[in-house]
């Protein structure tokens, strides 16, 4: 029977690193197990300083050792079931130890919530599009939450990231919808055999229509979550790879050069944002996956907004 390996990633916020999980399965998804020297390798890594990887090798065989835990050796790695990664875990609870919460409790709650739901249950091996099923009843209920009486009412794609993820500032919202049209439309079709509803369709059977103006129910909008905060995870990234649609809005050249006069002028940053988008550390807190934090998308893309303005 083949091995089938997946990667799942792992967004480490506080050192602004992705890491990926490996899961080696056999390819009916049973004998699932966790690679222990990516594990080390997350809890190791610090902010400006990245994980080293000899080291990370020696503290995996230390912690083994200190677990009494037997792993599968396999072409250099150390391969843990379910069981022996809990016994593994506790004995790494001083590595990770910063951030609020820690990386360390961080990590724990994701291997929870998430890989190791999906081990048991042998899915592991079917990637990483599964790995969003254990969290779907909790972005559902989000959902709920947010829209009310109108979860079932389809709305633009864009509608649905301004309320989600509390995004404000419209050229922003433009340039990840246009990103994540595409994908929508695909997940949309891929899990109900339908093509999705338009906005500019005046007859029910009409399906010849423009993909942007595709309009879904926000709980169907739920596919397309992972991919988005893949996006915002990194806004740096999103800016530079959204800058051609970025370049067609004149609302972004107007706002550069009111970021540039308010500099002259000694506004700070916070200052800047605060007058031009009506936005602060505190305005726009969109509930994070982690259950009772909040995170400010809106802001953390305007701080990199501001970055790409030469002072």
């Amino acid at each position: 029977m083949s091995i089938i390996i997946q990667c799942f990633p792992f967004y480490n916020r506080y050192a602004g690193v992705k890491h990926e999980v490996r899961i080696y399965s056999d390819e009916k998804g049973g004998n699932s197990k966790i690679v222990l020297e990516d594990v080390v390798l997350i809890l190791l890594a610090q902010p400006r300083k990245p994980a080293d990887t000899n080291e990370a090798i020696a503290i995996t065989e230390e912690k083994i050792k200190l677990a009494s835990i037997t792993p599968t050796d396999f072409d250099g790695l150390h391969l843990a079931t379910v069981d022996q990664m809990e016994e593994f875990y506790i004995c790494c609870d001083e590595l990770g130890d910063y951030g609020k919460p820690t990386v360390y409790e961080r990590f724990g709650k994701w291997w929870v919530d998430i890989i190791r739901e999906l081990m048991e249950k042998r899915l592991a091996h079917i990637g990483r599009l599964v790995s969003r099923v254990p969290v779907w009843e909790k972005d559902l209920d989000k959902t709920r939450r947010i829209f009310g009486d109108d979860t079932k009412k389809e709305i633009a794609l864009r509608t649905w990231l301004k309320m989600y993820y509390k995004l404000s500032v419209d050229w922003m919202v433009t340039a990840i919808s246009h990103k994540t049209n595409l994908k929508m439309s695909h997940l949309y079709r891929g899990t109900t055999g339908e093509v999705p509803n338009n906005v500019n369709s005046s007859i029910t059977n009409d399906r010849r229509r423009q993909r942007g103006n595709n309009i879904y129910t926000p709980e169907t909008c739920v596919l397309i979550a992972p991919e988005v905060e893949k996006l915002l995870e990194n806004p740096k990234n999103l800016l530079e790879n959204t800058a051609e649609t970025i370049k067609k809005s004149d609302k972004v050249e107007q706002e550069k050069n009111q970021v540039k006069t308010l500099r002259l002028e000694g506004k700070s940053d916070d200052e800047i944002i605060e007058q031009i988008w009506k936005v602060t550390p505190q305005s726009n807190l969109a509930e994070a996956e982690e259950e009772g934090e909040y995170r400010n998308y809106q802001y953390e893309l305007l701080k990199a907004f501001l970055e790409f303005i030469k002072k």
